[in-house]
């Protein structure tokens, strides 16, 4: 018995944590802390804001020169882009469009918890994206922004719903 608790109680509790608890050995604290104490963890935090701004750079820039009418939201800041559609621009059509050239982009309603009369947008996220990669997804959504200028794909106008006995969530569950 450990420190007086009883086999029969830890042993479980320990087979449970084995499977569940991502903690880290001792040995890898004492690697982390040694990266953070002689500098190569700071280099290595510095070189990935550098990149990571490079990144959103090319995003305002990609915005500024393919997506006439777009408005971005977010600044020069983060790891994803929020793109304000103009009221033209149908969300969902475009999002479809961008897929079938294999972008995977979300438009702002996918994270929405309920309809509202918000403009369409896109959230690009541009973190996990290198040189080539971020340059062939931002090339797609192009595409797909052009098509829905040449289709005139237009945006439905949505009309919020009543949510009944105050749940936030349109028809009530």
């Amino acid at each position: 018995m450990p420190n007086g608790t009883p086999l029969t109680l830890t042993a479980p509790i320990e087979r449970l944590r084995a499977g569940w608890d991502l903690g880290c050995s001792s040995l890898e604290q004492l690697a982390f802390a040694r990266l953070i104490d002689t500098g190569p963890f700071d280099r290595h935090l510095r070189r990935l804001t550098a990149d990571i701004q490079k990144r959103g750079q090319v995003v305002h820039q990609f915005v500024a020169r393919e997506l006439p009418g777009t408005t971005l939201r977010n600044g020069h800041g983060g790891l994803q882009a929020y793109l304000e559609l103009p009221t033209w621009c149908a969300e969902e059509a475009l999002v479809q469009a961008a897929r079938r050239r294999s972008v995977l982009v979300r438009g702002d309603r996918f994270y929405a918890l309920r309809a509202d009369d918000r403009p369409p947008a896109l959230v690009v996220g541009y973190a996990g994206l290198r040189g080539t990669e971020l340059g062939r997804g931002l090339a797609g959504i192009a595409g797909a922004y052009r098509e829905m200028g040449r289709t005139g794909s237009r945006a439905p106008r949505v009309t919020p719903t009543a949510e009944p006995s105050g749940t936030g969530v349109p028809g009530g569950r």
